[in-house]
């Protein structure tokens, strides 16, 4: 019996958990090794002492305790009701929860952060089912589309913002291949049915063996317009320098009648040996020479 007492003790003694014995009066009369770590004094310093904690039976409490560094440890509390010597008293079991609590906030801190970057991005965030409908996005996906308010998108979108069906199935099977997709062009449909150019960032990923897509576009629209524009400036430009080098040609061959039409001439010969080789195309339009 004293060997089973002995062993006993000494369990409750070298138990994580802060364990300890608070009479009727709410004084302790019992404190353990991890209890006195959790106060941050020795258990002996806990004896006789009243007791700092709520004693709720049959309950869980969250109990805070500021220690002498500053910190403040936090725990879960529980009490039950026993006998011990011969007394009707408490046993309180203390569960160091402050590593859990900060691992909890920061986890917390992390969510608000994520949500924060996603919610005021510039770019459009998306979250799709496998086959190309909206979960979830942000505000600034569902402004490139055309719609108002992130909500709005989710409840009337009918997941055809592709302008093109064989685009989407393109683009879906690429992806399941690839799993991670950078940079890809992409046009697709607004909500008063125009075309608006996008590049898309997607990653195929599975979350509780559902199948997903998480994406992030930008609206390159104006940037394709302006590449049009500068491309239509960049054809004029060559024609207008080819005119300017077809009339100072024609000035000089006016000057002797002799060589009249010789240039255009060798111009038609050099243009037909390239066509019969199978000659660039690109290359006689550098030349301005007709195809």
């Amino acid at each position: 019996m004293r060997i089973s007492r002995a062993n006993f003790k000494n369990l409750i003694d070298k138990n994580n958990d802060g364990i300890c014995v608070v009479a009727k009066e709410k004084k302790i009369i019992y404190a353990n090794n991890s209890l006195g770590l959790f106060f941050d004094c020795l258990p002996s310093q806990l004896i006789n002492k009243k007791a700092p904690f709520p004693i709720k039976v049959g309950e869980k409490i969250d109990f805070d305790v500021p220690i002498s560094t500053g910190e403040l440890r936090c725990a879960k509390v529980s009490a039950s009701r026993i006998q011990w010597k011969g007394a009707l008293a408490y046993l309180v079991i203390f569960r160091d929860m402050t590593v859990i609590k900060e691992s909890q906030k920061k986890l917390l801190n992390y969510q608000n952060r994520y949500a924060a970057v996603i919610e005021h991005n510039l770019s459009g965030v998306f979250y799709l089912t496998n086959d190309g409908w909206i979960i979830d996005c942000n505000d600034s996906f569902a402004h490139i589309l055309g719609y108002n308010t992130r909500e709005e998108i989710i409840v009337e979108n009918d997941g055809d913002f592709f302008y093109h069906k064989e685009e989407k199935e393109t683009f879906l099977d690429i992806l399941k291949e690839k799993i991670f997709l950078k940079n890809y062009p992409l046009l697709m449909r607004r909500l008063d049915g125009s075309a608006v150019n996008v590049i898309v960032n997607a990653m195929w990923f599975s979350e509780e063996d559902n199948h997903m897509i998480l994406g992030m576009v930008m609206d390159i629209t104006k940037v394709k317009e302006a590449e049009d524009k500068l491309m239509l400036a960049l054809q004029k430009l060559h024609k207008t320098m080819d005119d300017v080098i077809l009339a100072m040609s024609r000035m000089v061959e006016k000057r002797d009648e002799y060589t009249a039409g010789h240039q255009r001439r060798v111009a038609d010969f050099s243009c037909a040996i390239g066509k019969k080789w199978d000659f660039l195309r690109i290359v006689l339009n550098q030349f301005g020479l007709p195809l």
